[in-house]
C-alpha cells in the first residue's frame, strides 16, 4: 500500500503511520497538510518551488471550476436561477510530476469532511473478548476514544481527532460559510475571500 495516498484505503494497512507527534502536529505521519508536503518536496526535489506549486494549483483549480460551470450551464449560457442560491465544496485530487506540474486526478463532488481517524486497538482479540469489551460499555455519548466496531474499519478501533484534518477541513468549512455570508450581504466578489484561507483565482 506504499503508493496509496487515499486514507479510505491506506488506513487498512498495518503500517499506516498516524504520526507520533504532539497534539496538533501536522508534520509527520501519513496524513499531512499540503503546505507541509510542498515544503518537504521543496527540500528534497531540486528545482521544485512551493510558491510556484501553489500558483499552478490555483490555475488548475480555476480551470476545473470553469469546466464544471460550463458543463452545468450547458450551451445555453444561462443557469437555472435557483442555482444562484447554492454553493459546493469540491475536493481536487492532484498528482505532481517530476517537474512539479500538478495534474488533476479527480474532482470529488462530495469530499470527506470528517476530522477523525480510526486507530485499531492493539493486539488480537477473540470474539468473546470483543463481546466482553462492548458489554461493559455504557450506551450513547461521545464516540471519541471509545472502542468502536463501525463500518469505517473491519477491526475493533477507536476514533481520535486527526490534527491534519482539523488544520485543513475546519478552515475550509468556516471559510466557505464566511464567503456565503458575504455574498448574501451583497459584498463585492473581490472581497469574498478576505479573512479566509481561500484565494480568489
Amino acid at each position: 500500500m506504499v503508493h496509496l495516498t487515499n486514507y479510505s484505503l491506506s488506513k487498512f494497512s498495518a503500517k499506516f503511520d498516524h504520526g507520533g507527534g504532539e497534539a496538533g502536529d501536522t508534520n509527520s505521519g501519513c496524513k499531512r497538510t499540503l503546505a507541509v508536503v510542498l515544503q518537504g518536496l521543496e527540500e528534497v526535489a531540486p528545482g521544485f518551488s512551493a510558491s510556484a506549486a501553489w500558483e499552478a494549483l490555483a490555475v488548475l483549480s480555476r480551470i476545473t471550476v470553469d469546466a464544471i460551470a460550463e458543463r452545468s450551464l450547458g450551451f445555453s449560457g444561462s443557469a437555472d436561477p435557483s442555482l444562484a442560491r447554492c454553493f459546493h465544496l469540491l475536493g481536487l485530487d492532484v498528482l505532481f510530476d517530476a517537474e512539479g506540474k500538478p495534474w488533476l486526478l479527480e474532482a470529488n463532488h462530495k469530499p470527506s469532511l470528517l476530522i477523525d481517524e480510526v486507530h485499531p486497538l492493539p493486539g488480537k482479540m477473540s470474539s468473546a473478548e470483543v463481546n466482553k469489551l462492548f458489554a461493559g460499555q455504557k450506551r450513547g455519548g461521545s464516540k471519541w476514544g471509545r472502542p468502536c466496531r463501525c463500518a469505517l474499519h473491519p477491526s475493533v478501533h477507536e476514533h481520535q481527532l486527526c490534527a491534519a484534518d482539523v488544520a485543513c477541513k475546519l478552515p475550509a468549512v468556516q471559510g466557505a460559510l464566511q464567503i456565503v455570508q458575504k455574498a448574501r450581504a451583497g459584498v463585492g466578489i473581490e472581497q469574498w475571500t478576505e479573512g479566509t484561507h481561500y484565494l480568489h483565482v
